[in-house]
């Protein structure tokens, strides 16, 4: 029998660990991961944290368009945006915010 704490303490591909633990893929679950890329992303430039963690929310799409890793981001939000929540949210849930 696979010991399941075992299992994600020692998955070399974290995704299965993601799938073991999330259970079937809806759209929701596809945004939700590519979500949690992006915060993984996030997280090896210092800078996008900085500004993330330390800007006003209203300033936060300005300032990260300002620098390199900020643009790779923003696009990258976009992408997911565009791709998953424009559609699947707005679709089953009548509008966005």
């Amino acid at each position: 029998m696979i010991n399941p704490l075992r299992f994600i303490a020692t998955a070399a591909d974290k995704r299965e660990v993601y799938e073991l633990l999330g259970g079937y893929k809806t759209i929701f679950s596809q945004a939700d991961q590519e979500l949690w890329n992006l915060s993984r992303q996030a997280l090896l430039s210092q800078e996008v944290q900085k500004i993330l963690i330390h800007e006003k929310p209203e300033d936060i799409l300005t300032e990260l368009a300002k620098i390199n890793d900020g643009k790779v981001f923003l696009s990258d939000l976009n992408r997911i945006y565009t791709a998953h929540m424009d559609t699947s949210f707005c679709k089953n849930f009548g509008s966005c915010c």
